[in-house]
């Protein structure tokens, strides 16, 4: 059904030189309107077969409703998102598939089966303008072993939501709090960063990745009050999922823009999650625990990292909210 990336491609779906709030983004959620339409009866088969068979292999993944990003609409003051309701096995069987029948049995063009599930990511900024990456460990279902942002995905169950709805301003209202907290929640879950030393998340853009079919994913800005060190820290100590990493980087913003410069602070997880045999899972993949400079990991970003890093070389401090 999937294999692993290798080929880092990205494009820029949409970008804010000045980020926006929550109060500048408004979720148009109608899932009769943005949900992507049903495959095939044999291509869904074919898909519950795939993903058995994922799953006997990892037993980690399991199947959960995602939010669909169907468009963006700019306005004076912010952006519109249309969404839709999903969920990550159809992801899996559409946006990430190898699989030649699948491949077959997607309509050209294909943008209306596909489950365009948004991801989120976070760039976690320091008291100090240091940025946090993080190396995805080995049973992540996608880009083991490369470089990233701390992320994952806004879940409809935490905004109580589900697949059949009303499609009501209380639940467009719900989508987006649920969207700008996910990031909180994923910075707290896999950094072990406190809530209370985290300021409120602001969206610098929308990313979509060329080998995945375009999936979205948003970038989120998160200044914190702790230093690197201290960030470095909480992240040895473990948090709810420490093993979600194998060693956490951080960079002053200056030197991931320039793409040349030292690390500020490496820190390890209280358990490493690497295993034997895992270095030849992901092909090309150079596996680097403790860098020493940015150089080492620049080449093996996720896309949302690359994208994240661009917005920052670009815009420069303006776009972290610091000044010159």
């Amino acid at each position: 059904m999937m294999a692993e990336v290798d080929d880092g491609t990205w494009e820029s779906w949409v970008e804010f030189e000045d980020p926006l709030t929550e109060g500048n983004v408004i979720c148009d959620l109608d899932r009769s309107q943005h949900n992507a339409l049903s495959l095939g009866k044999d291509a869904r088969q074919r898909s519950d077969e795939s993903w058995a068979k994922l799953v006997e292999k990892n037993g980690r993944l399991f199947n959960a409703l995602k939010f669909r990003l169907a468009g963006i609409t700019r306005n004076e003051t912010g952006a519109l998102f249309h969404m839709g309701i999903t969920d990550y096995k159809s992801y899996l069987s559409t946006n990430r598939t190898l699989d030649p029948f699948m491949i077959r049995a997607l309509p050209s063009p294909m943008e209306p089966v596909l489950a365009n599930v948004l991801g989120v990511g976070g760039l976690l900024l320091t008291s100090d303008g240091c940025m946090v990456l993080h190396r995805r460990s080995y049973h992540t279902a996608e880009f083991r072993g490369w470089w990233d942002f701390p992320g994952g995905h806004p879940e409809p169950s935490h905004a109580k939501l589900e697949r059949e709805g009303e499609n009501s301003p209380d639940e467009c209202a719900r989508t987006r709090v649920e969207w700008f907290q996910s990031i909180l929640d994923e910075m707290h879950d896999e950094v072990n960063v406190p809530y209370e030393t985290m300021k409120a998340p602001k969206l610098m853009g929308i990313v979509r990745h060329r080998a995945s079919r375009n999936r979205p994913c948003s970038l989120f800005v998160i200044p914190t009050t702790l230093t690197a060190e201290e960030v470095g820290r909480r992240f040895s100590e473990g948090g709810k999922e420490a093993d979600e990493s194998t060693s956490l980087a951080l960079f002053h913003w200056s030197v991931a823009a320039k793409g040349v410069g030292p690390v500020c602070v490496v820190a390890l997880p209280p358990a490493p999650t690497r295993r034997e045999g895992d270095a030849s899972e992901t092909k090309g993949v150079n596996y680097v625990d403790q860098p020493k400079t940015f150089e080492e990991i620049k080449n093996i970003l996720v896309p949302t990292c690359a994208f994240g890093i661009a917005l920052v070389a670009k815009y420069g401090a303006k776009v972290l909210g610091l000044s010159e």
